[in-house]
């Protein structure tokens, strides 16, 4: 396990999840990324088995946000601001820098300017945001992947501590 500067991590401290699978002779896995931040268990178990354990699987790795203090959360609370809101389709919301955020919707109708506010009020209370953008779009398309996600973390390997 790595942490986010891709060094490892201590017993019993989140980090992303590497592998390396030598199974396949034509082509191995090696150093491969799942996507996945856990945090590994740091006592033995009790079996007696030696080979290392996943205690917890806290989410995926480029999904999950940072907030200002260097704390990672999960996307749920951002998600949380946007999918009540009445008449919102579709969204993605994408961290740009710890304290940055661009929220795309696909709404059926326009947004009010005190949706907009309580909506950015909801940002900065919750993740520590100075600068929340609101755009209505008519679509948001996949990833190049083809997946779909909702939660899009582009912040980086930002070092920012509350600044």
């Amino acid at each position: 396990m790595l942490d986010n500067d891709n060094r490892p991590v201590k017993p019993g401290e989140e980090g992303e999840l590497i592998l390396t699978s030598l199974y396949a002779r034509a082509m191995p896995l090696i150093r491969y990324r799942l996507g996945d931040r856990v945090s590994m268990e740091n006592k033995p178990c009790p079996c007696g088995c030696s080979f290392p354990r996943i205690r917890k699987i806290v989410g995926r790795a480029d999904d999950l946000l940072r907030l200002p203090t260097g704390e990672w959360v999960h996307p749920v609370v951002a998600a949380c601001g946007v999918v009540d809101l009445h008449g919102v389709e579709f969204f993605r919301i994408i961290q740009k820098g710890t304290r940055e955020y661009r929220v795309d919707l696909v709404t059926q109708h326009t947004l009010s300017a005190e949706v907009e506010s309580n909506l950015k009020n909801y940002f900065r209370t919750h993740l520590g945001a100075d600068h929340v953008a609101v755009n209505c779009v008519r679509e948001i398309p996949p990833d190049p992947s083809g997946k779909f996600r909702h939660i899009v973390y582009e912040a980086g390997q930002e070092s920012e501590t509350g600044s």
